[in-house]
């Protein structure tokens, strides 16, 4: 069969990634011309890597989603549809895959009698009724040629000016135009009952919340991105299990290439359960640091009294190490250079009196110039947790914990040490949250709306944007943890 591929390319960053490359190599065999559409910017080096891969690279402005480029595709190719092509594959690059190989699927839709049709069907509900979802369809003669079809596509890209619209005018509203002008579609994955899924809410498609499912009995070819994500409907995160079942069912697909995406572009939120997120330690073990680098300890310390806490924590580290210490009480350079004279790894020790203000965060940013933070490769942020607000027993807990969890042995520092060294995009490492603060307060994590648009501000000022969170935001409780002072260079 002779198939045109019109694939939709966007990345919020002008980007290319190496997972798209990879199902272009893939749909190779069962296409005949290919040609990539990109929405939006993408440099001249990138637009360049699709020639392996596709016939033509056609830019246009991000505008009228993926029907919009479609449209746009089709109206180029409109001449050669009748002569020089069997169907259409219309297909985006919101999925990783294929999980499985494109042969049996192609195989079996080969059979099916239909005039398109596509990977999976969303269900239908009351607000929303039964579709084919868009990211992949295959448009046959002679509903391709119909006018119908064609009408469609010329009207649609003005209708898609948001998201919502895209999916009511562009995905639902194809699959319902094309029904009611009598064409006939089909879907992949073919099941009929929705009970049968697991966690296959009315509100949220199937293909997200049951992913891992249809993994595992059905060989879904292409795994959509926002299955990985977290929604108020679904209050869980399928990281982990959508890993599980690729690895049960016998896929060869290379996970890293999920990994390096999501990393890139995902919220904190959706990474939780990702593969290597977890670093697990057997403390007891003789782990030594695997390179030499440059370690600083980073203590601020306002309750001098109880600076003796430290002592045992440092006498853990099993590399050489400088530290830096801030605190608006003059008593405190002392306190702590006796309590630390006999640590074997100390190199430096620097005191710096700050204000009191900002708590132990502003002494860490501003206690010390950037020159300092960074000519350190890892640095370890901690401070004494006491709170005259709450009970004495609770911040006693939640202090023992995090100290605990980051540098209660030296297998342990020299695990997180390593993992540094092993990856260089790993930016911070910090502790699990705490029980005492997850089972007495467990909205604590949610944040309050005024630091959500104060974060904002910050992020503003430092020219980023990451993508907004679709959940709880991550972050380490109790603001100890180690970091990567080049990773956080523009907020130094």
């Amino acid at each position: 069969m002779k198939r045109l591929l019109l694939f939709v390319h966007y990345d919020r960053d002008g980007l290319l990634d190496e997972h798209v490359l990879y199902l272009l190599r893939a749909l190779k065999p069962f296409r005949t011309e290919c040609a990539v559409l990109v929405n939006g910017a993408l440099s001249d080096a990138d637009a360049a890597r699709f020639a392996p891969v596709a016939d033509r690279v056609i830019r246009r402005p991000n505008q009228g989603f993926d029907f919009g480029a479609w449209a746009d595709g089709l109206q180029e190719y409109a001449p050669r549809l009748q002569t020089d092509f069997d169907s259409v594959l219309l297909v985006n690059g919101s999925c990783f895959g294929p999980l499985f190989s494109f042969e049996e699927m192609f195989d079996r839709m080969d059979r099916e009698s239909c005039d398109f049709w596509g990977i999976t069907e969303y269900s239908g509900t009351a607000a929303m009724p039964p579709h084919l979802q868009s990211y992949f369809l295959e448009i046959r003669k002679p509903m391709l040629l119909s006018a119908e079809f064609q009408k469609f596509f010329r009207e649609i890209g003005a209708k898609c000016t948001s998201f919502a619209e895209a999916v009511r005018c562009g995905e639902v509203g194809f699959s319902r135009a094309m029904v009611q002008a009598g064409f006939r579609y089909r879907a992949y994955v073919q099941m009929e009952d929705l009970r049968q899924a697991p966690n296959a809410g009315i509100l949220e498609t199937f293909s997200y919340t049951s992913a891992p499912f249809l993994i595992r009995k059905y060989r879904l070819p292409l795994l959509k991105i926002k299955a990985f994500g977290q929604v108020p409907c679904s209050p869980i995160f399928r990281g982990s299990e959508i890993f599980r079942a690729l690895r049960e069912s016998g896929s060869s697909y290379p996970e890293h290439l999920i990994v390096d995406y999501l990393r890139r572009t995902a919220p904190l939120s959706w990474l939780k359960n990702l593969p290597e997120t977890l670093l697990t330690v057997d403390r007891n073990q003789k782990t030594a640091p695997d390179s030499p680098a440059k370690f600083a300890v980073m203590f601020h310390c306002y309750f001098p009294e109880k600076a003796d806490f430290l002592l045992p924590y440092l006498q853990n580290i099993p590399m050489d190490f400088d530290l830096l210490i801030t605190s608006p009480k003059p008593e405190t350079e002392t306190i702590l250079r006796r309590l630390t004279e006999a640590l074997p790894h100390l190199q430096n020790f620097h005191f710096r009196q700050t204000v009191n203000r900002g708590r132990d965060v502003a002494p860490w940013l501003c206690g010390f110039s950037p020159e300092e933070h960074l000519q350190y490769d890892v640095v370890l942020k901690l401070h004494i947790k006491r709170s005259p607000q709450m009970p004495e027993a609770f911040c006693d807990q939640w202090q023992h914990q995090l100290y605990d969890d980051l540098a209660g042995s030296p297998a342990m520092i020299s695990a997180v040490w390593n993992a540094f060294a092993a990856e260089p995009a790993l930016g911070m490492v910090f502790p699990p949250y705490p029980p005492v603060v997850t089972l007495q307060g467990p909205m604590a994590y949610a944040g309050h709306p005024d630091d959500a648009a104060a974060g904002q501000m910050i992020l503003k000022e430092l020219h980023l944007d990451p993508p907004p969170e679709t959940g709880m935001p991550v972050f380490s409780p109790g603001t100890m943890f180690y970091y990567r002072p080049r990773a956080l260079k523009n907020l130094i």
